[in-house]
């Protein structure tokens, strides 16, 4: 049942951040190079297990229900506080739809709908955002509309042969094809539908379709996370 559940008015978030900075986080274990206090001023969005990353983001994106990393930390995503709004995507699927594995969903959270394998979409302000496979991909349909004049991809590596920043496992085959042609997919979007934005990539690893820009920044030698947290991090996947 989705009646009780909070949602997102799309209207309101119509180019709110235009001409601003926007600082995209994924799990990837290039995360832990990146400085932190390069991004300050500009908006700091996060998904999954950024939460742990020992720094405050201003959006925070959750996706798949089915993920044990999720799941077995479900008291963190609770109560985990953004400074702005804390986003999850209604999924097709009831297998992987958040709303249907926890009840009354995340604490706190604002949900959207999605369609899965639809075209990405420009305006959300009627259409559901297009599901391809990763959260990212909802994320970038939501930070494009929201007006971002630039974005910069941190630990997007599309690559987790070993586990993500926070947790380690064997990726089994890694298949990252697919989810570099939903990136292809994407990128082609974004040229078409919004013409003035600008992403780029720190760090790259697999995904190299963006403009490297990881020489405006200072590499990071120590984790971002404290010694105590990832160390958690990997008791928690043993």
């Amino acid at each position: 049942m989705t009646n009780n559940l909070k949602f997102c008015d799309f209207k309101n978030l119509k180019g709110r951040h235009k001409g601003e900075v926007a600082f995209f986080f994924g799990s990837g274990p290039t995360i832990k190079k990146f400085d932190i206090a390069n991004a300050e001023g500009s908006i700091l969005v996060g998904v999954n297990e950024t939460i742990f990353a020992g720094f405050q983001l201003d959006y925070l994106f959750v996706g798949d229900g089915a993920d044990w990393k999720f799941r077995n930390r479900i008291k963190d995503f609770h109560a985990y506080e953004p400074r702005i709004a804390k986003y999850i995507g209604i999924d097709p699927r009831k297998n992987l739809d958040i709303t249907k594995r926890i009840p009354g969903s995340v604490q706190g959270a604002i949900h959207y709908n999605t369609k899965l394998r639809g075209d990405f979409s420009a305006n959300l302000e009627k259409d559901p955002v297009g599901r391809w496979g990763s959260i990212s991909f909802d994320v970038m349909q939501i930070l494009a509309f929201m007006g971002f004049q630039k974005i910069y991809l941190i630990g997007h590596d599309c690559d987790y042969k070993s586990g993500t920043f926070y947790t380690k496992f064997n990726g089994g085959n890694n298949d990252k094809s697919k989810l570099l042609s939903h990136w292809n997919k994407m990128k082609n979007f974004l040229d078409e539908q919004y013409t003035e934005l600008e992403v780029v990539i720190v760090n790259p690893v697999a995904l190299s379709i963006f403009l490297d820009a990881t020489h405006e920044f200072e590499v990071k030698s120590d984790e971002i996370c404290s010694n105590d947290s990832c160390e958690n991090g990997k008791q928690e996947s043993s």
